[in-house]
């Protein structure tokens, strides 16, 4: 087994690594060959994990949702790609969580290698960037990136609390028109559009979105939320987040492929907890892209 590590420094509150030593021991008792990257920046993180794609079996990632979405970006411009295993060290760790994988059990989490308790997993592509698990655009979408580093350190998920309570009064409203591959259109005026693989994001669990979402089942779902006033996403965060329903005026779809287009375009996209781009997207499904390891009862929740 050959490894290379990967681990952001700054992620959640800083702490990736205090627990380097521990991934290392590991290693070295398993006598397996690990080598370890210490991030620079984004653009660090794709160019390693495109760079190293043929040389290792498995990349591990220590960090948060940015950190393992910016290493999936660098493996899918390769044709081969390593294992991915994920050592959650963010704030929110929705990926983590969708996969099973807790941040204070390290040594469960790598048993998952010598268990081979790993499958296929899709992954999503919007214009030219990838994600692993959910993009949105439209009211609240930009909290998780558009927040100081050291709030985050100091408040942990409760900073992104703080700053979604402190954008309640922006408006958000914006065309929406949905093109499927069989030129089938839908189109509303909206506050919100979620994509998402699972039922997690931003930290919080949506326990009733629907048991039938699978993360390789070739499919993302798409969930448009009329704005039919200001006040809108009030009834979006009592009835949906509560209780996973929506309105017959909204719009929910389980597509392989979508253009989206958005107007006005000054909108951001937010893919994993990071800024995308602006205004328009062309949504695709790369079926069963990545091997990914999950703990066998996320395996039996969220796999075919």
């Amino acid at each position: 087994m050959k490894a290379l590590l990967i681990y952001n420094p700054v992620s959640g509150k800083g702490n990736s690594a205090k627990r380097l030593d521990h991934i290392k021991k590991y290693f070295e008792n398993e006598k397996w060959t690990l080598d370890i990257h210490a991030s620079k920046s984004a653009e660090d993180i794709i160019e390693v994990s495109y760079n190293h794609a043929n040389i290792y079996e498995l990349y591990l990632v220590l960090g948060g949702d940015g950190t393992i979405s910016n290493v999936v970006n660098g493996m899918m411009k390769s044709d081969i790609r390593p294992k991915l295993l994920v050592l959650p060290t963010g704030t929110a760790n929705d990926f983590a969580s969708i996969l099973g994988i807790k941040k204070s059990k390290i040594d469960e989490t790598l048993n998952l290698i010598k268990e081979d308790s790993y499958r296929k997993m899709d992954i999503y592509k919007a214009n030219d960037k990838f994600f692993t698990y959910a993009a949105a655009i439209g009211k609240f979408t930009d909290v998780s990136y558009d927040i100081k580093r050291r709030t985050v350190k100091r408040f942990g998920h409760f900073a992104y609390v703080l700053k979604g309570l402190s954008d309640i009064l922006t408006k958000a409203k914006f065309n929406v028109k949905i093109t499927l591959d069989d030129n089938t259109t839908y189109e509303t005026t909206s506050f919100l559009l979620f994509v998402l693989s699972a039922r997690r994001v931003a930290g919080f669990n949506f326990k009733k979105f629907g048991d039938h979402i699978k993360l390789n089942d070739g499919k993302l779902e798409i969930v448009v939320f009329k704005r039919r006033h200001f006040l809108s996403w009030i009834k979006f965060t009592f009835v949906y987040l509560r209780k996973g329903k929506i309105s017959k005026k909204d719009i929910r779809l389980s597509v392989s492929s979508a253009n989206v287009n958005i107007t006005p375009i000054n909108y951001k996209w937010n893919l994993d907890g990071e800024y995308g781009f602006d205004g328009c997207a062309k949504l695709l499904v790369v079926n069963e892209a990545i091997e990914v390891y999950a703990t066998p009862k996320a395996i039996k929740k969220y796999f075919i």
